[in-house]
């Protein structure tokens, strides 16, 4: 989570195309980051230091309340690492579905992994999604505190490091019509691997989540 000030001292520089940041005018009074689903619009976090992820070290967790004002075909991606070369990986919502994807090339061999969740959100409400990796290589994503696990992918995530740039909103054509906030990604301790509760936001800001041990809130 981040407060007004750190939103337009951090984020604000950026975002790109039509993303924006509203102060109390998002929907049902929210202070949020909207996306307006127009080509090019997204937050990019770059791949420096503190989003310099390193599964060999660390586990991933992230938390965010969305709001999606439509389903797009084929995916919504909400985080993602892209680029050319080397291993990728992105949280999703695919038609309402949470989905948990990572591809590249192994030993020269290319290969994609997806984990969908079997529970759905809608539109036009806010929801609570989180997702982790972790340093056994198994991808876990939650709705509403609700986890499901994906198969380990043995040796094809573990040791991945944030060679690419970190993309909040991003997504091939269609782009991403929706809202986000009180965003946290918590890098290394202890995820959750059973249901939980998700805290009412707003957030304290640098807070940890009471439903996972450790590691450092880094956004």
């Amino acid at each position: 989570y981040m407060t007004p000030t750190q939103l337009t001292g951090t984020i604000r520089p950026l975002l790109s195309g039509n993303a924006r940041v509203l102060y109390g005018t998002a929907p049902t009074g929210n202070t949020a980051a909207y996306f307006d689903g127009s080509t090019g619009t997204y937050i990019n976090l770059g791949t420096s230091t503190p989003v310099n992820f390193n599964l060999n070290t660390s586990n991933i967790f992230c938390e965010a309340w969305i709001y999606l004002n439509t389903f797009d075909s084929p995916s919504n991606r909400i985080i993602f690492h892209e680029g050319t070369g080397g291993l990728n990986w992105s949280f999703q919502v695919n038609s309402g579905r949470p989905v948990i994807g990572s591809w590249g090339t192994v030993s020269g061999v290319l290969t994609a992994f997806n984990f969908s969740g079997s529970n759905t959100t809608t539109t036009s409400t806010w929801t609570h999604v989180a997702w982790a990796y972790t340093t056994t290589g198994r991808p876990i994503v939650y709705l509403n505190g609700i986890p499901e696990l994906g198969t380990p992918l043995a040796n094809y995530i573990i040791g991945y490091d944030s060679v690419n740039n970190t993309l909040i909103g991003r997504n091939f054509s269609p782009f991403l019509n929706w809202y986000i906030r009180d965003m946290r990604i918590i890098k290394g301790g202890t995820v959750p691997t059973t249901s939980f509760t998700p805290q009412a936001a707003p957030w304290a800001y640098a807070s940890v989540p009471s439903y996972s041990s450790g590691g450092t809130n880094i956004l």
